[in-house]
């Protein structure tokens, strides 16, 4: 697995909630015209408070570097779709090239660094 993929595969994730949110908001802004102000509230909130998480989440902890711990978040999210942009080719911040497949140990989520010396001599 490539490192966009990895990136392209935590951006559709994050998308999908990102949309689910937008799409649970129209339908409370729907549904509270014909209905009554109260309902739409009842959709509404919930809806703004799963946006607004997903999309901090994103922007704070969500995409950074498999090499340097860069924070790729703006350029992950900039574009609307449910994938990195394809024009992006290198982290900006170490110039590792995305198109590198992951080591194994990264993909399965196993960090295999040796522990530092607590006693180095």
């Amino acid at each position: 697995m490539t490192i966009r993929a990895y990136l392209d595969r935590r951006v559709r994730r994050a998308r999908v909630v990102v949309y689910a949110g937008i799409a649970l908001l129209v339908a409370g802004a729907l549904l509270g015209g014909p209905l009554g102000q109260p309902v739409a509230m009842v959709a509404t909130l919930p809806a703004l408070a799963v946006i607004f998480a997903a999309s901090m989440y994103t922007h704070i902890a969500g995409f950074r570097c498999m090499r340097c711990i860069g924070n790729l978040a703006p350029l992950a999210m900039s574009r609307g779709g449910l994938s990195l942009d394809p024009r992006v080719r290198y982290c900006p911040y170490c110039g590792v090239g995305l198109d590198e497949e992951l080591p194994e140990a990264e993909e399965a989520g196993v960090d295999d660094r040796p522990e530092p010396d607590p006693f180095p001599r």
